[in-house]
C-alpha cells in the first residue's frame, strides 16, 4: 500500500495555504491574506507519528452569483473525494458555515467518502461554545478547532488525522501479480510500450502529448508469472500543470508510483535525460519502489552504440541518487528489446523483497568497519550490529554507540557495503542508525 492522500479542500481565505504549511513544516504553498492566491495545487510529502501521508493543498472555490453554485466548485469537489483517502474540510470559525460550504459538505456526505471538519481561525474563541453557528449543518460531526497561523491544536488534527488514515487503509492485494507502473514525460511512448507488452490495444495511442488522461490497470501473465501494467498519465512539470482534470491525472500518476512494485521509467533517447526524467526517477526512489531504467525510440538513433554510452554516462551524473537499476535501450516502434522488460521487472521485484540473515549481515558491517573504521575524531562511534526490518524496500537499523557522531557520508558507505555483498538490483535499501540501549 502506498502512502494515503489527504486533500485540504473548502472556499477561498480559510486557511487552506496556511494549514498546508503548518503540516507540511516548511513554507511551500503561497500565503496571503487577499483571496484566491492559490493558483496552482500543491502537492508534499508528510509524516506525523510514523504515519507517512501525501498532502494536497487545493485552490479555493468560488461560486458563481448568476448560477449559485458554480459547476466548477463541484468538479473539483468531486475530483477531490475521488482521489483523496480523507478530506479535511476548512472552515472559518468565527464566520460559521455558507450555503456553498454546506452543498460541499452534502456532496461529500453522499459520496461517502472520510473527511474531518476543521474549524481554522479559533485562536480567539475561548471554547467550542464560541462558534459561529450553522457548522452543525454540515452533518461532518464536531469540529476540531485549530489556529493554523499560531499552530494551536494542530497535533491533535494530525492525531485524529492518522487515526481515520488508519481505519480506512487497506492493502493492495498481492495475489494479482507484480505491479508495474510505466511513468514519465507525456509522449516517450508509455501507451505504446504497455499495448505491445499486453499484446492488444487496450490503451488509447495517438501522436498528440497527453493523451492518456487516467491511470489503467491491466493484468497480463507472462511465462506463467501474473503481471499487472499500469499506464499512467504522463507527468509534467508543477508548473504546466494547469487545468484541475490534469493536476488529478498528476495525482493518479502519483498514486500508482505509490502502489506499483516497480515502476518502468521511460525516457525519451532522442532528447536525452531531462529535469523532469530525473524528477521522476526521484519519485520512485522516494517512495521506496523498484525501478528499470528505459530509453524508448532507439530506432531514431543513428550511432546506437555511441549513443547508448553517453546516455548511460548521462545517468550517472544527473540520477546519481539511482545507480543501482537496470538500464534498457528499446524500440516499441520496431519492437526491439521489449520482450526483455518482464524479466527484468520479475528480477527488480524479488530484489525488493530479499531477506538478509543477521549473522550474514552482521559480518559484512564487521568486515566493511575494519576495512574503514568509523571517523569521528576524539570520540568515534562504535559499530556494534545490524538487522534487517523490512522489506519493499529493503530496510536495516545499525546500532551505533554514539549515533550524533556517524556521518551521513559513512552512513552512505555502509549502505554501498550491503549493496556491493547482496546486490538489491533496482531497488533502493534504507538504513537507520540508532543508540544501542
Amino acid at each position: 500500500m502506498g502512502r494515503p492522500i489527504v486533500a485540504i479542500v473548502g472556499l477561498q481565505n480559510v486557511g487552506k495555504s496556511m494549514l498546508f504549511n503548518r503540516i507540511v513544516g516548511r513554507r511551500v504553498a503561497v500565503v496571503s491574506d487577499e483571496p484566491g492566491v492559490t493558483r496552482d495545487r500543491n502537492l508534499r510529502a508528510a509524516e506525523w507519528e510514523g504515519h507517512a501521508f501525501l498532502l494536497v493543498d487545493t485552490g479555493g472555490w468560488i461560486p458563481s452569483r448568476a448560477e449559485g453554485i458554480d459547476a466548477l466548485v463541484l468538479e473539483q469537489t468531486r475530483l477531490a473525494v475521488d482521489e483523496a483517502d480523507v478530506l479535511l474540510l476548512v472552515v472559518d470559525a468565527e464566520t460559521g458555515a455558507s450555503e456553498v460550504e454546506i452543498a460541499l459538505a452534502r456532496l461529500i456526505r453522499r459520496r461517502g467518502r472520510p473527511c474531518i471538519l476543521v474549524a481554522n481561525k479559533s485562536d480567539r474563541l475561548r471554547d467550542a461554545a464560541g462558534l459561529a453557528p450553522g457548522l452543525d449543518a454540515l452533518g461532518l460531526g464536531a469540529p476540531i478547532l485549530v489556529s493554523a497561523a499560531h499552530g494551536t491544536a494542530v497535533d491533535e488534527l494530525l492525531d485524529a488525522l492518522v487515526e481515520r488514515l488508519s481505519a480506512e487503509s487497506a492493502p493492495v492485494d498481492a495475489s494479482e501479480g507484480i505491479r508495474i507502473a510505466v511513468i514519465g514525460r507525456p509522449n516517450v511512448g508509455k501507451s505504446s510500450l504497455v499495448n505491445e507488452l499486453v499484446g492488444s490495444y487496450r490503451v488509447v495511442v495517438a501522436s498528440t502529448p497527453g493523451t492518456t488522461r487516467d491511470a489503467t490497470d491491466t493484468p497480463i501473465e507472462v511465462d506463467g508469472q501474473p503481471y499487472v501494467l499500469v499506464d499512467t498519465a504522463g507527468l509534467r512539470r508543477r508548473g504546466k500543470i494547469a487545468s484541475r482534470v490534469e493536476f488529478y491525472s498528476h495525482l493518479r500518476s502519483v498514486r500508482s508510483i505509490e502502489q506499483c512494485d516497480v515502476a518502468f521509467v521511460l525516457m525519451d533517447a532522442t532528447e536525452g535525460i531531462t529535469q523532469q526524467d530525473v524528477r521522476i526517477a526521484g519519485l520512485a526512489h522516494e517512495g521506496g519502489r523498484g525501478s528499470v531504467l528505459v530509453f524508448n525510440k532507439l530506432d531514431l538513433i543513428e550511432a546506437g552504440r555511441e549513443h547508448r554510452k553517453m546516455l548511460r554516462s548521462e545517468l550517472e551524473r544527473q540520477v546519481s541518487f539511482n545507480r543501482y537499476s537496470p538500464v534498457h535501450f528499446i524500440s516499441v516502434e520496431r519492437r526491439w528489446g521489449t520482450s526483455q522488460l518482464m524479466a527484468a521487472a520479475r528480477s527488480v521485484d524479488a530484489s525488493r523483497r530479499k531477506r538478509i540473515p543477521t549473522a550474514h549481515l552482521n559480518q559484512t558491517l564487521r568486515k566493511a568497519v575494519e576495512a574503514f573504521p568509523s571517523p569521528g575524531g576524539a570520540r568515534p562511534s562504535k559499530v556494534f550490529y545490524g538487522t534487517q526490518v523490512d522489506i519493499c524496500p529493503p530496510a536495516f537499523v545499525v546500532f551505533v554507540s554514539k549515533p550524533e557522531n556517524m556521518h551521513r557520508n559513512y552512513i552512505r558507505y555502509l549502505m554501498n557495503q550491503i549493496r556491493k555483498q547482496y546486490g538489491f538490483e533496482g531497488t533502493p535499501i534504507r538504513l537507520s542508525i540508532r543508540r544501542r540501549t
